[in-house]
Order: structure tokens, then C-alpha cells, then sequence
């Protein structure tokens, strides 16, 4: 489940 707080960071939120 990709998760807001990585979107917002930028992160790939896929590896979590």
C-alpha cells in the first residue's frame, strides 16, 4: 500500500 507521507517525500512508495 503506497502510503501519502512517502508520496510527499518522494519516495517510490511501490518498495513499500
Amino acid at each position: 500500500m503506497p502510503t501519502p507521507h512517502l508520496i510527499q517525500l518522494g519516495l517510490p512508495s511501490s518498495s513499500f
